[in-house]
This record gives C-alpha cells, structure tokens and sequence, in this order.
C-alpha cells in the first residue's frame, strides 16, 4: 500500500503505511529503504538519512539504499560521511556492479577540491563504462580544475561523441580555446553554439571575453583596425546579454573594457556603436556613435554599476581609477585633469586600504602620482617599492621604478630596478627601453643600439621606435659609405627601424 501511494504522489498516506510496516517488522531493511525515499520526497532529508543508514545496517549489501544514502549526503553536504559509505563499497575491485559507487566517490572528491583524487576514481569508472557520459564530463571538470586544459578538452570532446547535443560541454570547450589563446576557434565554437541557443548568457559572455582578448592582441599587432573591429563585436556580444541580465555585473565590467581598449586607438579608429538605452541608461531604442571622451564616460559609467552589483568592489574601483587616470592623460584642461587625478587617487587609495596586500593597487597609485603636475615623486615611489615587496617578480613595477630613478638621475638604483624588470619577465618590452636609455645616458651608444633593437623585436613601443631610429640615424650618417657596418647590414637595422617608425607615424597620423 506505501509503494502503491508513493507512485502516485500520495506523500502523507504512503508514510503512513510506510511507518507501519517499519513498526510491524523492525527487522526488514526493505522497509525503512522505501521510508526513507517517502521523507526524501518530503525533502525531510534528515530522517530520509536516518531510515538509509538503518536499511544498510540490517543488510550492507543493498545497493539501492547505498545510491540513496549518498545523495542525501551530498544533499546535506556531509561529505566525509560519503566519503566512508564510498570507500567501504569501494574497497575491493571496480565492478559492473559498484562502477557507481566508484563514480559517486569520484564526484564527491570533486566537490571537496581533491582534484588529482577525483580524476584518479573517474579515469577508472571512464574505463568499465566508457559510454557514460556523465563520468567523462567530471573527468574533464576535473582535469581543468586542475589546470590540465589539454586532457580537460579530449574529455569534453568525448562527452559530445556520446551526446552530440550537449551544451555544457561544448560551452566548455570553447571557452578552453579562449584561455589556450586559440582565439578565433574559439570564436567560431561560440558562434556555433549561438545558432543553437539563441540569445545564451554564457555564450554571450563567452563570445564577448574573447572577441575582447582578439581586440587587445591585434592592438599590440598593430592591428588597429581589426582591434576596433573586434571591440565591436565584443560590445554587440555583450550588450545582447545585458538585455537579458543586466543586473549582473560581470557582463558592465565587459563592456567598461571594451571601451577602454578602444580609448587607445587612435582618432581614426576611436569610436564604438553603442546601444542609446545602455548608454543613457533609459529604455529606448536605436543606437549612436560614441567617440573617445565619450566612452571614457561610458566606461566609468559601466564600472559603478558593476560596483554597485558586486560585493567585493575593491577590483572594479581599481578599473575606475585606472579609467580616470587614461582620460586624464587625454584630457587638456588642466582644471578637468586635476579632477579626474584626484578621484582616481582617492578610488585607488580605499582600494589599497581594502586590501593592502594587491601589488596592482599600489602600483597604480604611483602611476598616479606620477601624473600629477608636478610629479609626486615620493608618494610615487613609495607606492612602486611597496608593490615589489609584495610581489618581488612584478616586472610592470620594478620598471617603474626604474623611471623615477632614471627621472631623478640616480643611475645606479635604475639600472638595478630595469634589471630586476628583466629578470622577472624578459619579454616585457619597457625594461629594455629603461636599459637602452641608460646606456644613451651614459654614452654607451653600441649597448644602447643592442638594447633598443631587442626591445623592437619583442614589439612596439613608442619610445622604442624612437630611440632605435635614431640610434641607426647616428650609425649612418657617422658612418663611412664604403664601409659596411655589422650592426646596419647583416641584422637589418634600416627596414627594422623604418617599420618602427612608420608604427609610430601612422599612429600619430591617425591621431
């Protein structure tokens, strides 16, 4: 009568029944396994425990009481009690019969951050069952806790030869590629998946991170036009998710990048089509051309709002100041850059008081400083060596302190900070720089060709362009014509230099 009851919904009368059997046969672990799934149903989950726990007591071989226990106790969050219910199943070989207590334990690992255990358990359950597509998807969550996105993205892929029309995992992989740097296959995927799911957050958001990710690697191309283009699309990506979920704040700080990135082009390119009720913040329709003091609006706009969404703020408020502190830069009334300065300082110096323990607040805050007409050289250099305290690899730091050294003709501690900048991360471009101008300085003009020619290898830079451009001048026009010079001829300073400069000049053209 309890189990007929049951089927049909009848919660109160089935726990009647249910209850009485218990009573009449104390013994029978049938019984308190069905009164258990009544109080499961009930979402009583509590005596649903109690009643599994006693079926597995009168008979320890039950499996279905064990299936049920082990949900309820990753219900309540008991994970060490599931942990042991597991392993007792588990002790002998993986079987046909117990592969899902194998599978459970594997997951609850998972959930309990045992990363290399869990995959350890799922690689075996992967083996017995090879069709489950369950246990592969945790597999691959698994691996890519663990930073394997490689292994990670095999497992997903495996997922989608079992289930072709799962979303999860396609969502994952895409999102793989983004982080592998796989750009635009990652943009295709989420192309893909939009043709399926129209209008998806995830895959919205998905879209716009990486078309954002495009944006800023094509600008350090030099690839201006692409940059702006990408941007765009990241806009388009991003605002189609605020339509839908605007109260979320990851999706504002997308956007407040998106303008950012594009503030740095040149005036050519400096302009993004926004939707009129995301920027004016009123519902209406139709869109409008935003250009480069405009989106500094927009994007500080953005990042308030995601502010006020967001309960650790700490990192957006580093956005607004490092937002107000590159308009000030772009700005020409002096009165407005003071304004601008002294907001971004104050935000940033709550952030540094929030969490004094971020190399990147300090950092920006000397940046900050050093904005400022006159320079505040001490607060500036206060906040550089409170960064590379903290962080003592921060290349991005040590570098500037090296500026305000080489500003104030203290050679010697500028060398050593551009040397520290190296040593932390070689490829970081401005070190060099800080190395060849030293050098210059010091009328080492063969180190200083050397130095600002690597520093054009690893990309451009304006002040690289320049320096290397004149470097060559000064090797030709010093040079005789008949002889041929090892630094001009064999490494191609001319056509390297020209493109440098031609970099800088088309900037500032389109400017």
């Amino acid at each position: 009568m309890g189990i007929t009851y049951l089927e049909i919904g009848q919660l109160d009368e089935c726990l009647y029944h249910f209850l009485l059997a218990a009573k009449k046969d104390q013994k029978n672990f049938y019984c308190f396994y069905y009164l258990g799934r009544c109080y499961g149903e009930m979402k009583n989950y509590d005596k649903a425990r109690r009643c599994y726990e006693t079926s597995i007591k009168l008979y320890p071989s039950y499996s279905e009481a064990a299936m049920e226990l082990s949900k309820i106790y990753r219900i309540l969050k008991q994970w060490d009690s599931n942990t042991n219910l597991l392993k007792t199943i588990t002790k002998d070989r993986i079987t046909k019969q117990n592969v899902w207590a194998w599978l459970q334990l594997g997951l609850n690992l998972l959930e309990q951050g045992d990363n290399d255990l869990a995959a350890e358990y799922l690689k075996k359950v992967s083996r017995i069952d090879s069709e489950n597509a369950h246990c592969w998807e945790a597999l691959a969550d698994a691996y890519l806790s663990r930073g394997g996105y490689v292994s990670a993205q095999k497992a997903y892929e495996r997922v989608l030869e079992i289930s072709d029309d799962a979303l999860y995992p396609s969502l994952q992989i895409a999102t793989i590629k983004k982080d592998l740097g796989h750009l635009q296959e990652s943009i295709h995927d989420f192309e893909s998946l939009l043709m399926r799911t129209k209008n998806c957050m995830l895959t919205l958001t998905g879209l716009a991170e990486t078309c954002l990710k495009q944006a800023k690697e094509y600008f350090l191309e030099q690839r201006l036009g692409a940059a702006r283009d990408y941007a765009q699309y990241a806009v388009e990506a991003v605002t189609g998710a605020i339509k839908q979920y605007s109260e979320l704040s990851c999706l504002w700080k997308i956007l407040g990048d998106c303008c950012m990135v594009v503030t740095k082009l040149p005036d050519r390119y400096c302009c993004l089509m926004i939707m009129k009720a995301v920027d004016e913040g009123i519902d209406i329709e139709g869109n409008k051309i935003l250009e480069r003091d405009s989106l500094f609006q927009l994007a500080a706009k953005c990042y308030c709002k995601a502010s006020v969404l967001i309960e650790t703020k700490e990192y957006i408020w580093h956005d607004l100041a490092a937002c107000y502190l590159c308009q000030a830069k772009q700005c020409e009334d002096k009165d407005v850059i003071d304004d601008l300065l002294e907001k971004a300082r104050a935000i940033i110096q709550q952030c540094t008081t929030v969490n004094p323990g971020c190399w990147q607040h300090w950092n920006l805050l000397g940046n900050i400083a050093m904005t400022f007409d006159p320079p505040n050289y001490a607060l500036a250099q206060h906040a550089f060596i409170k960064s590379v305290s903290l962080d003592h690899n921060c290349a991005v730091a040590w570098c500037n302190l090296g500026v305000i050294y080489l500003i104030n003709n203290n050679l010697k501690l500028a060398n050593k900070a551009f040397a520290e900048a190296q040593r932390s991360d070689p490829d970081y471009i401005q070190s060099w720089i800080g190395q060849g101008l030293l050098a210059e300085i010091t009328d080492n003009e063969s180190e200083a060709m050397d130095l600002f020619r690597h520093s054009t290898s690893l990309g451009f830079h304006p002040q690289g362009a320049v320096g290397y451009g004149d470097l060559v001048c000064r090797k030709v026009t010093a040079s005789p014509l008949n002889l041929t010079s090892y630094d001009i001829e064999k490494l191609h300073a001319i056509p390297v230099a020209c493109d440098a400069l031609t970099w800088l000049t088309g900037r500032c053209c389109a400017s």
